[in-house]
């Protein structure tokens, strides 16, 4: 509330930052941020990998027409 009875400047000063209320907000956020790292980019980053090692290589050679002779459906 000190920014609102302060004014904008002081909400954006160093001085609030390092206030108390403003640190213990800080040190709790890393839960979160942890929760969100460890349940979505370290699975997405391993299902990458993994995916990126079954890849298949090309069936088609440079200037060969891709709707003949594969068996496909045209």
């Amino acid at each position: 509330m000190k920014s609102y009875s302060v004014g904008l400047w002081y909400a954006r000063s160093a001085e609030f930052y390092n206030g108390p209320i403003v640190q213990f907000f800080g040190q709790i956020r890393m839960v979160p941020d942890l929760i969100i790292i460890l349940l979505g980019a370290i699975p997405l980053f391993y299902f990458l990998i993994t995916t990126y090692l079954h890849i298949k290589p090309v069936g088609f050679k440079d200037g060969e027409d891709i709707y003949k002779g594969k068996g496909g459906i045209f």
